[in-house]
């Protein structure tokens, strides 16, 4: 700690040595530091290697360490965890090279090698619940070297439905203020999804700005403009007819549409020191989604998620990871709760493995799953490497605890029943292959209940765990 302490103050080569003697006539030992600060060493210049494609103000503006400044060793390794983080480069190394002459100063040399940051693909995975998902993607998260994202994407499952766009400047000032657009279509058919029996057609664009108040941390806001069809299917429960004839609606096949001016904002403060198979680090992100006032539909979802990354060996290639989701939705003014087709619902891989998709929570009047307006999901993990795979960077074998529920609860008033959530535990596996992330899981339920539908064994392509 001496050390790294006299690095950031600008003695990057501080020598720091330990000196013992047993004094054998007590039984004591005494503990001598000898510290050797050196000189004061400053940047002199920040160079770049290996960016063939991407400019050298995309990479610039990801460092804190000045030239012509004194140098901090902690400013250095930030600048490498944030080229890291960017995603358009396989490997992040850096070089300290003495100026001859000056015994002073160092040139910072960070060696990149770049990976592709763009596609033009047509996808297959799996996902349980949602059944063979097909996709045509073209993406470019550094087009033309400029640093900024580009995709377009088509998306078809037995459940889904989906045509997207987006683009985002992440520099769109020099101060790192962001701006995004979305445009998209998405068709959702919830009886295939283990739910009940009517479908959600969303049209919508989305303006996002985002801002950085810290070098870890950013709030963002979002204008979303959308239009909502909402079709009735032939077995479709008395909720949707209730809520249909609470809006002045009918049940129809042809389906009722809903207007929708939505506002949001988030905070997101991220600390992993990568964006896969983190091993050190936390991220916490806090959000809030509104319908504007006087809307047909008046509504808000709250959102919090949290991941914090101990490492548990030297090598940090063992780690600790304990994660946490909060969902809550509510109606305001006019409306009196959530819309259901805004539920949450568990149960899977995304949420409490070893339950069937979707499974777990209230049902309706036929005995469907419905979901509910709270989602509360808890996990703890023990994660390292495959063995005997040499590269630490493509597998992830994990032991986990998952904990959680959804329910129909007014929080504010204390009614949850916490008795009702359900726990599992077992064993996780992905592997980042050519063709796409692959996991593979094998959990069983701690306290299973009547009614429940276990299952042990799940998989996907295309999401990692």
């Amino acid at each position: 700690e001496i050390s790294q302490n006299l690095g950031e103050a600008g003695y990057i080569n501080a020598n720091v040595r330990i000196v013992t003697t047993l004094r054998h006539e007590d039984g004591l030992v005494d503990v001598d530091l000898e510290v050797s600060p050196g000189r004061i060493i400053y940047v002199r210049r920040i160079n770049f290697e290996g960016n063939f494609e991407t400019s050298d103000q995309v990479l610039r503006r990801e460092l804190l360490q000045l030239e012509s400044s004194i140098s901090s060793s902690s400013l250095i390794e930030l600048g490498k965890v944030n080229l890291q983080r960017l995603g358009f480069f396989s490997s992040v190394r850096v070089v300290l090279k003495p100026v001859e002459g000056l015994e002073d100063q160092v040139d910072i040399v960070y060696e990149v090698k770049e990976a592709p940051s763009g596609s033009i693909s047509a996808s297959i995975g799996f996902s349980p619940g949602q059944g063979i998902l097909l996709g045509a993607s073209l993406s470019q998260k550094n087009f033309l070297g400029t640093g900024n994202s580009v995709s377009f994407a088509l998306n078809r499952s037995s459940s889904l439905r989906e045509a997207r766009f987006g683009f985002t400047n992440p520099y769109f000032t020099a101060d790192g203020v962001s701006r995004g657009i979305d445009l998209y279509y998405r068709e959702t058919q919830f009886d295939e999804v283990n739910t009940s029996d009517y479908t959600t057609d969303e049209t919508g664009i989305a303006l996002n700005l985002g801002y950085p108040i810290s070098p870890s941390s950013r709030v963002s806001g979002s204008l979303v403009l959308q239009k909502l069809v909402l079709k009735t299917g032939i077995y479709s429960p008395t909720e949707v007819i209730d809520f249909l004839n609470d809006q002045g609606a009918t049940s129809s096949l042809e389906g009722n549409e809903f207007y929708e001016v939505l506002l949001g904002g988030s905070v997101r403060r991220d600390t992993r020191n990568k964006a896969f198979f983190a091993t050190e680090g936390v991220l916490h992100k806090v959000g809030l989604t509104s319908t504007v006032p006087k809307s047909k539909l008046e509504y808000y979802i709250f959102s919090y998620r949290g991941e914090r990354y101990e490492p548990l060996s030297k090598t940090r290639n063992i780690s600790l990871k304990i994660a946490s989701q909060f969902g809550y939705g509510d109606g305001f003014g006019d409306s009196n709760s959530l819309p259901f087709f805004k539920n949450f619902f568990a149960g899977g891989l995304t949420s409490i493995r070893g339950f069937d998709f979707n499974s777990l929570g209230p049902v309706n009047s036929l005995g469907e799953p419905f979901g509910g307006n709270v989602f509360i999901k808890g996990t703890a993990a023990v994660q390292s490497p495959m063995p005997g795979i040499d590269s630490d960077q493509q597998t992830r074998l994990s032991f986990f605890l998952d904990g959680g529920n959804v329910f129909n609860s007014d929080i504010f008033s204390g009614d949850l029943d916490l008795e009702e959530l359900r726990f599992s535990t077992g064993l996780a596996f992905s592997w980042i292959t050519p063709v796409g992330p692959l996991s593979f899981i094998y959990a069983k339920p701690l306290n299973q209940k009547l009614g429940d539908q276990p299952e042990s064994f799940q998989f996907a392509l295309g999401q990692t765990f």
